[in-house]
């Protein structure tokens, strides 16, 4: 496979919802400590009717950055894990911090 075709799958992979929560994933550890998998996350929030609902939001936009899903640390003194993170859209996120 070329690197233009490459990029282009990566590119669609990308704006998949699974895509949407790797990226998001990788992000986040880069940023702390992450206290779950990447499978974890999936797990957790590929079936969330929250985050499906943001995703199809977003997507309906046009893909508007503010109206992308981006996960929240509920309260931001502890670090990611399943019960202190919450999918809210970047603008809310933003607003939040």
């Amino acid at each position: 496979m070329d690197k233009l075709k490459l990029l282009e799958n990566t590119q669609k992979f990308r704006e998949t919802p699974k895509g949407v929560l790797t990226n998001m994933y990788h992000k986040m550890k880069a940023r702390r400590e992450v206290s779950f998998t990447l499978q974890e996350f999936h797990d957790r929030f590929l079936e969330d009717k929250k985050f499906i609902r943001l995703y199809k939001e977003w997507i309906q936009s046009g893909k508007d950055k503010m109206k992308k899903p981006s996960l929240d640390r509920i309260s931001n003194k502890r670090a990611y894990t399943v019960e202190n993170t919450q999918m809210l859209t970047w603008a809310e996120n933003r607003h939040k911090q």
